[in-house]
């Protein structure tokens, strides 16, 4: 029997929208509507709810109400009790809680998407924001069809997601409306499929009564495929990857959703199969289609900004410098802020070919003494105008780095060329994002010929 709700609640018992839709609205826009009713702070709501568990968080960030760990369940759970409403676990991703990492959105939480024939249409009556739209491989709004927006289309800037529920259609930086008509762009069957998955995995997570995923779901789907790879000359890249990372790791990490859908389109199987019945997912007799499968790519927004920028960055250091000395990623990635975990994640191909490369140009001995050299060349070229970059430093700049790094100049040459001519690539990169959209991706084998 159900317990009853007290007669008397410390908020108002404001019901969630949605709920048992793919629409559901998200959790962070409900404690919006709340704050705006009963005027209080969100942090201080937050604080509230949280009282007696975890301090260790920031009751101010957005994954404070993502469901995905035990101070964020403290909260959801003690907002249900202030309200007296059960049912605020699924407006988050609660119910993936023991599956879903961290990135499991795939996008920052302190910055939002929206549909802006949605906010164009507004009702502050009727109108929410789902819970869909924070996920990043999300494309299309459900009923208008409009691309998802991150930024705003007069200046460009994104939105923060902790901004006042009033202040929320217009943008935070030259006050433009944020509403309008909107891109409508043609979708490829894969990227209507990947938009399907991402709504059915939603709508699980909005489903009255339905209980948390069981924890070893994924890591049980992954084990066959692994051990169903093994003897086969050409597995994909994805999947070796995750092979080499559970191997150093001593275990599997919780995936985002965009890796769901990754691995799952390895089987062509739907993700609700992979999290609901992982053996029966896995047994699926499609692995002779591997051989079609590229991975999602990188989206817009602040993580497909940076992403577009290594990715392009990356690239030219690979045509440019490898005969000479490729320098550690965490150069390359130093540009942006991007943390190495991030870009495995979203753009796996281009991450094992960097490391492949940089591991085996020399041996651990020469290539220390190789990066050593490169960081004091950079160090040396830091104040160096553009137009000074030229060929005239690859005779003159070893000889300066040389004393320096212990070295005879010519064995301080690789690293010294590769230093100006990474320097000249990364002033260049800041300068430009070649972004890949999502909807470029081909549809895989699979597919075609489906009804689906």
């Amino acid at each position: 029997m159900s317990p009853q709700h007290p007669w008397w609640t410390t908020l108002p018992p404001i019901p969630l929208r949605g709920v048992g839709t793919a629409m559901v609205e998200s959790l962070d826009h409900y404690v919006h509507r709340m704050v705006w009713t009963v005027g209080i702070s969100r942090s201080g709501l937050i604080a509230l709810s949280s009282a007696g568990g975890s301090q260790s968080s920031n009751p101010s960030h957005p994954c404070a109400l993502s469901g995905l760990s035990p101070y964020s369940e403290s909260c959801i759970f003690g907002l249900e009790r202030l309200t007296g409403v059960d049912q605020l676990r699924y407006g988050t991703l609660w119910v993936l809680k023991d599956v879903a990492g961290k990135l499991a959105f795939g996008r920052p939480a302190r910055l939002r998407r929206w549909c802006p024939a949605c906010y164009k249409e507004w009702s502050q009556e009727e109108s929410w924001e789902p819970l869909i739209w924070a996920v990043q491989v999300f494309s299309l709004c459900p009923t208008h069809g409009c691309a998802l927006e991150s930024q705003c289309s007069a200046c460009g800037a994104f939105q923060p997601a902790n901004i006042s529920l009033m202040r929320r259609r217009a943008c935070t930086k030259c006050q433009s409306d944020l509403g309008g008509k909107g891109q409508r762009p043609a979708q490829s069957g894969f990227m209507a499929w990947v938009d399907r998955q991402v709504s059915d995995v939603i709508g699980l997570c909005a489903t009255p009564g339905q209980a948390p995923v069981r924890a070893d779901s994924f890591s049980i789907y992954m084990e066959s495929l692994v051990e169903r790879a093994k003897g086969r000359e050409k597995v994909p890249r994805i999947l070796k990857s995750h092979i080499k990372n559970t191997r150093c790791n001593s275990g599997p990490s919780k995936p985002s959703i965009r890796t769901m859908i990754n691995m799952c389109a390895l089987q062509g199987v739907s993700v609700l199969e992979m999290l609901l019945s992982p053996e029966g997912a896995s047994s699926a007799p499609l692995l002779d289609l591997w051989n079609g499968y590229t991975i999602l790519p990188f989206g817009p927004g602040p993580y497909g900004s940076k992403v577009g920028i290594v990715d392009w960055l990356l690239r030219k250091v690979i045509a440019k410098c490898r005969g000479f000395y490729l320098p550690p990623m965490e150069c390359v990635l130093a540009e942006t802020g991007l943390s190495r975990s991030c870009l495995r994640e979203l753009n796996v191909d281009l991450y094992e070919d960097y490391e492949s490369l940089y591991r085996t140009q020399a041996g651990p001995t020469k290539t220390y003494r190789l990066a050593h050299a490169f960081q004091i060349a950079l160090d040396y070229l830091s104040n160096v105008d553009a137009p000074r970059l030229d060929r005239n430093l690859f005779w003159s700049l070893p000889k300066r780095v040389a004393p320096v790094a212990h070295l005879s100049s010519e064995e301080a040459e690789p690293a010294c060329w590769s230093a100006v001519l990474y320097l000249r690539l990364a002033r260049r990169a800041k300068e430009r994002s070649e972004n890949a959209y999502l909807d470029a991706m081909v549809d895989p084998p699979w597919l075609h010929g489906t009804s689906e």
